[in-house]
């Protein structure tokens, strides 16, 4: 394992155990917008929002989006969780953890694209 793969992990380990927010130097890139993804299906539902397979319409590649319901986010005073959950997502770079790859905010939800 090189000393930046065992760095990584550790910045996750810090983020995970202490909620600590780092961010590595990993840039985290979001260019694409709602409009950019083409909806398939619905792969699931949870307390917060739903699952939904996405196609990304200028590369054809699939992706399962995570659409949080803004206000069950807020009814349920989870909105520190959710923040930091795209903070630690954003920030980590590990072929083992998922990355997140595209965020937006739309008027009634929040969608999160990992890779």
């Amino acid at each position: 394992m090189e000393e930046s793969d065992t760095s990584n992990y550790f910045l996750f380990f810090c983020v995970y155990k202490f909620s600590v927010i780092l961010i590595s130097g990993f840039p985290f890139q979001n260019n694409a917008q709602i409009n950019d993804f083409s909806i398939m299906k619905n792969l699931g539902e949870g307390s917060f929002g739903l699952v939904k397979l996405v196609e990304h319409k200028a590369t054809k590649e699939f992706y399962a989006m995570k659409v949080l319901i803004k206000a069950k986010v807020v009814k349920t005073k989870q909105v520190e969780h959710t923040l930091q959950e795209k903070k630690i997502l954003q920030a980590i770079s590990h072929p083992f953890l998922v990355n997140l790859k595209y965020s937006f905010k739309v008027l009634y939800t929040l969608q999160m694209i990992p890779i």
